[in-house]
């Protein structure tokens, strides 16, 4: 709202109070009685207004440079080393009013909403030193649409990091749930990580599918890391597309298996988790087998087909075709 009392919009509560309390000023200058309203004294207030001070009071205009001595006694150390490094224009532009936080430099609720998010949900501290998650995001989290499974799956693998997935931890961030535990153990967080790979259960799925992954031992640590170093485990292995695929797989399954937990009250079971992801994985791999079939070039003529022309007489004609697949090992052939 006092972003908005001071761009001086066409709105109908900016010409009330533009009307009722800034007749003989604008919104800088602007004081409020004991009388006025409650809205007003808080938009009035002199935090608020403090931030929609002038830059060119800042400015020294006949040489076109900061004035650091009143830089210094409005600003702490570090905001005048950031202000002093910012380069003056020569041309001297009108000075005017910016919402640094969205690209266009105007105010919205849309950019407030995820400014009062990073402060409220901070970034977390990386896990060890040298691990960088800007080249994982480069090149690992891009592989993810390579990944041999269907498309859902690779989403789901995709929002696993990036804190898409609502389990009981992210609900409970976002103020929608007060129940943050494990529903398949009851004992832990409900994380991603957790869920996926620590938890008990996820624990006996991973030793009974064919990769036998042992996360019984593991600390609980971020998504993006498991997922890395799950990758990095198969890279050297002649099978690692499929290694991958069936581990995109068991997550999906497991993801299912908690829903269903959840939402119907179904049981768990480790063994049944395993066969539905091996299931799904085996039909996929065999529908993509298909589909590289149905995709193969058609055979290019190695000489111009003749035009049919007109029997002599006492002459028959045979017509016939044979192909030969040399990856299905099929054949066939006919005639008229």
């Amino acid at each position: 709202m006092a972003w908005h009392m001071e761009s001086g919009d066409d709105s109908l509560l900016y010409k009330y109070f533009k009307q009722k309390y800034l007749k003989h000023c604008d919104f800088v200058d602007a004081s409020y009685k004991s009388s006025a309203s409650w809205v007003w004294k808080t938009v009035s207030s002199k935090q608020l207004r403090a931030k929609f001070s002038s830059v060119a009071d800042l400015i020294i205009h006949f040489t076109h440079q900061w004035n650091i001595s009143l830089v210094s006694q409005f600003f702490n150390q570090r905001d005048c080393k950031l202000i002093l490094k910012i380069p003056l224009s020569v041309r001297g532009g009108v000075d005017c009013k910016v919402w640094g936080f969205s690209k266009d430099g105007l105010f919205s609720i849309k950019s407030t909403y995820h400014v009062a998010i990073s402060i409220l949900n901070p970034p977390s501290p990386p896990l060890a030193e040298g691990c960088s998650f800007d080249a994982m995001d480069s090149g690992l989290w891009k592989a993810v649409w390579h990944i041999r499974a269907f498309r859902k799956i690779q989403l789901f693998v995709w929002q696993c990091p990036h804190e898409r997935i609502l389990v009981n931890s992210q609900l409970f961030k976002r103020g929608a749930y007060k129940f943050w535990c494990c529903y398949i153990c009851g004992s832990h967080d409900e994380t991603i990580d957790h869920l996926l790979c620590t938890c008990p259960f996820a624990c006996k799925v991973w030793k009974l599918c064919p990769l036998r992954m042992d996360f019984s031992c593991s600390q609980p640590t971020l998504w993006q890391k498991r997922w890395f170093d799950m990758c990095e485990n198969w890279l050297l292995v002649d099978g690692f597309n499929q290694c991958i695929g069936l581990a995109a797989f068991i997550c999906w399954s497991l993801w299912k298996n908690r829903n269903a937990v959840v939402f119907n009250n179904a049981s768990s079971d480790p063994l049944a988790v395993v066969q539905k992801a091996l299931t799904s994985f085996n039909e996929f791999q065999e529908v993509s087998r298909q589909n590289s079939l149905c995709s193969l070039p058609c055979p290019t003529l190695t000489s111009p087909l003749e035009v049919w022309k007109v029997l002599e007489e006492g002459y028959h004609k045979l017509n016939f075709n044979a192909a030969f697949n040399s990856i299905s090992k099929s054949q066939g052939g006919g005639g008229d």
